[in-house]
């Protein structure tokens, strides 16, 4: 029987120094009768896609992305709408991706589960004719998404700290939306446009987001009182952010934002926009590898 093309494409800064217990693991637990297994390293931003292009040109049938949610949208990027399956190896900051599909964050375990082969078939959307997989938006997420990018060391407390920093200097802004032509204005401290459920460590910024459904939940975090700060983050974290009053949700299959932020950010990434966002859903477009 024909070996199937397995193809790892690493980013060597996202969970660093766990490069060499990876390719042992690689190595021990993937069934070499099955898999002809090839490793890439990526070596700027953006490489993961030039490498998932190149698989997908070289019959890769499984492209395994390893690393944070920005790596698993580069490598992602490439694969959709190809018959090419996708496979994740969490080892990044959040891993919301991973995270809403159950993948487990245990790198010995997420690579079993390559073994069966079983996948499921996602949607994924389009900012600017950028693809992401997980979510996207404007205002206070996307500030964070541009500051925590300029940071020398990532991780999980980078988020917090910058978070901590500037999270009572940050201003709510005014922002014009379009929900499949239904048009109206808000002034919101962030809008959170998303096809997962959360923004990765269990941060439920759209707990009822479905990923098949072919629909992106829409997330208006309004103006607030300081005093409901607290009740807000623990709704963020226990899945009910809908439920707060200061919250206001839609569903829709293309979204138009305008704004005079410079930033949007998509799956993590900031991202230049302009002063308009395009969003749009891409229905059954990409081939995930679950357990």
């Amino acid at each position: 029987m024909k070996k199937q093309k397995l193809v790892f494409i690493i980013n060597p800064i996202s969970g660093v120094g766990k490069q060499k217990t990876i390719e042992k693991l690689i190595d021990k637990v993937l069934d070499k009768n099955t898999f002809e297994i090839s490793i890439k390293y990526t070596q700027a931003p953006k490489h993961a896609t030039i490498l998932a292009t190149e698989s997908i040109n070289e019959q890769a049938d499984i492209v395994v992305a390893v690393g944070g949610d920005g790596t698993v949208n580069e490598v992602a990027s490439a694969l959709i709408n190809s018959r090419v399956k996708l496979a994740i190896i969490p080892v990044g900051s959040g891993n919301g991706v991973a995270r809403h599909l159950k993948i487990p964050l245990k790198i010995k375990n997420a690579i079993s589960i390559i073994n069966n082969q079983n996948y499921t078939i996602i949607d994924t959307a389009q900012i600017n004719n950028v693809p992401f997989i997980m979510a996207s938006g404007c205002g206070f997420d996307a500030f964070i998404a541009d500051e925590f990018s300029k940071l020398k060391t990532r991780g999980f407390s980078g988020y917090i700290k910058l978070i901590t920093k500037h999270f009572l200097s940050y201003h709510p802004k005014h922002y014009k939306l379009s929900i499949d032509e239904v048009t109206f204005e808000k002034e919101a401290f962030l809008i959170s446009v998303a096809n997962c459920s959360q923004f990765g460590n269990n941060a439920y910024i759209a707990p009822k987001a479905v990923i098949n459904d072919s629909l992106l939940n829409i997330t208006i975090i309004k103006k607030f009182p300081l005093w409901s700060t607290g009740s807000i983050i623990i709704k963020l974290f226990s899945k009910k952010l809908n439920s707060s009053k200061h919250i206001e949700t839609y569903t829709g299959k293309n979204i138009q934002i305008s704004q005079n932020d410079f930033f949007a950010q998509m799956d993590g990434e900031p991202i230049y926009s302009g002063k308009e966002i395009n969003i749009a859903i891409c229905p059954s477009s990409l081939n995930v590898i679950v357990s």
